[in-house]
C-alpha cells in the first residue's frame, strides 16, 4: 500500500511561483508596449508639428546627432568660457593690496592656472629683505594660501642690488 502525501505546501509554492513569473512577463510586455506606443506618438506629434510649420511657410530644420568634432569644440568653448567667467577682479584686487604694502617690488608676470587655483608671480625687488616682506604680506592675505618662494636670482651688477624672484601660491575663489 502506498502512502498519501498530505503536505501540499510544495504544490502551492510552485503554483505561486508560476503565477509570479506569468505576472512578471505580462508586466514586462505591457511596459515594452507602452515604450513602443510612446515612440509612435512622439513621431506623430513631430510630423504634425512639421506639417504645421510647413503650412505656415516656415522651413523645417532637421537636427542630427553631434559628431565627435562638435563635442570637442563644445568642450573647448566651455573651458574658454570658464576662464573668461573666472573672478579675475578678486585675484587682481588682492594682489594690488599686497603690492601697495611693498612699493619696492615690481611685478613682471602673473600666471594664473584656473583649473588648479594656483598663481605664479614673477617680480623684481631692490633687496632680499623687501622680497621677503612681500612674501610675508602675501601669506597674511586671506585670499592666498600655501605661498612658496620658487626661486630668486641676482639680476646683475649695478650700483643698487636687484633681485628677481618667482612665487607660487594658491588662491581661494
Amino acid at each position: 500500500m502506498k502512502s498519501l502525501q498530505l503536505d501540499f505546501s510544495n504544490l502551492r509554492a510552485k503554483r505561486k511561483q508560476r503565477y509570479s513569473v506569468i505576472l512578471l512577463a505580462v508586466l514586462v510586455a505591457v511596459f515594452l508596449a507602452a515604450i513602443v506606443v510612446k515612440g509612435k506618438v512622439d513621431k506623430q506629434v513631430g510630423d504634425l508639428e512639421n506639417a504645421m510649420l510647413r503650412s505656415s511657410g516656415h522651413q523645417v530644420v532637421r537636427t542630427t546627432k553631434p559628431t565627435d568634432a562638435d563635442l570637442r569644440r563644445v568642450m573647448q568653448a566651455d573651458v574658454i568660457q570658464k576662464k573668461l567667467n573666472f573672478p579675475w577682479q578678486d585675484l587682481l584686487h588682492s594682489l594690488e593690496l599686497v603690492k601697495r604694502g611693498s612699493p619696492a617690488i615690481t611685478l613682471t608676470a602673473i600666471q594664473p592656472d584656473t583649473s588648479k587655483n594656483i598663481v605664479l608671480i614673477s617680480g623684481e625687488g631692490r633687496s632680499l629683505e623687501g622680497m621677503l616682506a612681500f612674501v610675508s604680506l602675501l601669506e597674511k592675505q586671506s585670499t592666498f594660501h600655501d605661498v612658496f618662494l620658487v626661486n630668486q636670482r641676482d639680476l646683475g651688477e649695478s650700483s643698487e642690488p636687484e633681485i628677481g624672484f618667482t612665487i607660487k601660491m594658491g588662491w581661494h575663489i
